[in-house]
Parts: structure tokens; C-alpha cells; sequence
């Protein structure tokens, strides 16, 4: 059960700390192959062996910090909330000024990414608590 537990540990750890090398302008081709990336990990952790999973699992994580901190560099180059009023003062017109709709669209992207990563985390602990074949 400790293990399990570790390995709860380091997926928050994963998505709550971002990776120290912040990438330089992320696209979305490199976060969707990212993702492929890593739900093949996924995948492959399902018919492996404890050692093997184990291995998997690192690199699973490996992959997740290094695709949080490309979600961190997309949200700092001044499209997320402050910099356009969209938390602050509102703008003439409200959330329908065409200043907020590329921000609304890149945080309706990035809660996407999130919401991937946490399915991946929840997929990963279901196959390390399963026992191996």
C-alpha cells in the first residue's frame, strides 16, 4: 500500500511542480504527440511486469513535468488572466471582447490538457495496483 501511495505522491508532485526548464514556445503538435507519448506508456505498463511498470511509470512521469511545464510556458507569455482584464476589471463588452477570446480559447485548452493528465494519472494508478499477469 505504500507504494501506492509513493506513486499517488509523485503524480501530484508532477502536476503540482513544474519542470525547472521551462520550454520556449510549445505547439500543439508537440503537446498532442506528448500526450500519445505518454498514453502509450500507459498502454505498455498494462501487459508488463512489476520492474517493467515501474520503469514506465517514470518515464510516464518524466513526460507528464515535461508537458506541465510547456503548459506553464503557454500560459506565461501574457495570455492568461490579467493581462487582458478578463479576472481583473472587465473590458468594454464583457468576455465577448475580441481580446478574451484567444485567452478563453488557450484556457479551454490548457483545462483540457489537465483534464487528460489527470486521466492518465488515474489510469496509471488503477494498472500499479493491479496485480501483474
Amino acid at each position: 500500500m505504500s507504494r501506492n501511495r509513493a506513486l499517488a505522491l509523485a503524480a501530484f508532485i508532477a502536476v503540482v511542480i513544474p519542470a525547472t526548464a521551462i520550454a520556449q514556445n510549445p505547439t500543439p503538435t508537440q503537446m498532442n504527440g506528448r500526450f500519445g507519448q505518454m498514453q502509450m506508456k500507459i498502454d505498455e505498463a498494462k501487459k508488463a511486469n512489476p520492474a517493467e511498470r515501474q520503469k514506465l511509470m517514470d518515464e510516464h512521469l518524466k513526460l507528464m513535468q515535461t508537458q506541465m511545464a510547456d503548459m506553464h510556458a503557454m500560459m506565461g507569455q501574457g495570455a492568461m488572466m490579467g493581462q487582458g482584464g478578463m479576472m481583473g476589471q472587465p473590458q468594454a463588452g464583457g468576455i465577448t471582447d475580441t481580446k478574451a477570446a484567444p485567452q478563453l480559447q488557450m484556457m479551454q485548452q490548457r483545462m483540457d490538457m489537465m483534464q487528460q493528465m489527470m486521466e492518465q494519472m488515474v489510469q496509471m494508478q488503477q494498472i500499479m495496483m493491479t496485480p501483474a499477469k
